[in-house]
């Protein structure tokens, strides 16, 4: 075996002899069928186009807002019948409208910003982790171990953090019934807050023995609470593993000989994972979203005789009320732009559910053999039958 000045060995040459045949310029754990498949995905661009236009009518007419938008237009036939209608200053309904809509969506646009961000950076500590234990073990194979993916050691390491990666995606995925950490909490109470919130004096917590009680069983009652769990345990292994990497590389005290990044790259991960939880659990205002979606709906009625005033104009030319248009178009319009910022709203305050297409999808385990290189394949013939166990060939 030839070992070169880094410390790993070149078996390029003896691998494209005896495996060139089988691979063949191309990487095993590569797919080349997307390669093959790429013009017929290129031919299948007017149709996907066509479609995403279909997506984006279906999203803005959705039932939400067609129902919104009946009820609308029959307020303002009414107000054409009993002729009841007032003009105002428009400006005051944006105000309460559409701006508290774009502050949230702003707010949840930029928790998602910050969600892919912490995604890549625990991603890359994962596999960062992954490579100190798989190249840094100074066993019984040193140094032909170095770049084996496939050796007992390495392969312990990355069953341990494909489990944290597991239970972490479930984790960002559970959903619960209750908006917030908040709203559990009142839940808890276990009696009638309405005359706090009339008041604006809501208190979230008692000290109470049966609030305690009663909060640690909704808590329990999270569906995530296992999986954040877990994602603790597999953090308590890779703590183990960490120390017991540090002996076998022949240190005996910890964070000799640069091992105290292991414990900085855990410390990453846990940072990361308790951010996202935080992304998760804590949202943009709730009050904020819910009194927004009790207002659109109320001002789709309420906003109906400022709608029927547009056809004054209409009228002093001699036209008849009723072949007045401008006052339909007016409440159409309305709905259809508040219910758009409404659904858009709703769609991206969660970003790790997995159902609307602006999610964030955690998919660190799916990419994990992807990321660490794939599977590394040593020729018997070079490494001998004495190294065959240690590559996890025996």
């Amino acid at each position: 075996m030839n070992i070169n000045s880094s410390g790993i060995h070149n078996s390029d040459s003896a691998f494209s002899s005896s495996y060139g045949s089988q691979f063949k310029g191309q990487l095993p754990w590569v797919n080349m069928k997307i390669l093959k498949n790429h013009k017929s995905l290129s031919q299948g661009g007017v149709a996907l186009f066509f479609r995403r236009q279909l997506r984006a009518l279906a999203y803005i007419l959705n039932l939400h807002s067609l129902v919104l938008a009946s009820i609308s237009c029959l307020s303002v036939y009414i107000c054409y019948t009993f002729n009841f209608r007032y003009n105002m200053d428009f400006t005051l309904v944006a105000t309460g409208t559409t701006f508290p809509l774009v502050f949230t969506i702003s707010n949840a646009f930029n928790r998602r910003e910050r969600a892919t961000v912490l995604i890549a950076n625990m991603k890359a500590s994962v596999v960062s982790l992954y490579f100190m234990h798989r190249d840094w073990d100074q066993g019984e194979n040193y140094p032909y171990s170095l770049g084996c993916n496939s050796n007992s050691w390495a392969r312990g390491a990355r069953d341990v953090l494909y489990d944290l990666c597991v239970n972490c995606q479930k984790y960002l995925m559970s959903q619960d019934v209750y908006e917030s950490i908040a709203e559990r909490r009142l839940t808890a109470k276990q009696h009638d807050e309405l005359l706090e919130f009339f008041v604006h004096r809501a208190v979230l917590e008692e000290e109470t023995t049966l609030f305690a009680k009663t909060w640690m069983k909704f808590e329990r009652r999270h569906p995530g609470y296992l999986y954040l769990a877990a994602c603790y345990g597999a953090c308590s292994k890779l703590s183990v593993l960490n120390e017991q990497l540090t002996a076998r590389s022949g240190y005996t005290r910890g964070g000799e000989g640069g091992f105290s990044r292991t414990n900085q790259y855990l410390r990453y991960i846990i940072s990361n994972i308790e951010e996202l939880r935080v992304l998760k659990e804590y949202r943009t205002p709730m009050m904020m979203r819910l009194a927004c979606g009790v207002i659109l709906n109320l001002f789709a009625v309420v906003l109906a005789p400022y709608w029927a005033h547009f056809c004054d104009s209409w009228i002093a030319l001699g036209n008849r009320e009723s072949t007045c248009p401008a006052g339909y178009a007016g409440a159409l319009v309305y709905v259809v732009i508040v219910m758009l910022l409404f659904h858009i709203q709703l769609d991206i305050e969660q970003p790790f559910d997995g159902t609307g297409l602006d999610d964030v999808f955690f998919n660190i385990p799916e990419e994990l053999d992807e990321s660490i290189g794939g599977p590394i394949v040593y020729p018997l013939s070079q490494a001998g039958s004495s190294m065959a166990g240690g590559f996890g060939m025996g």
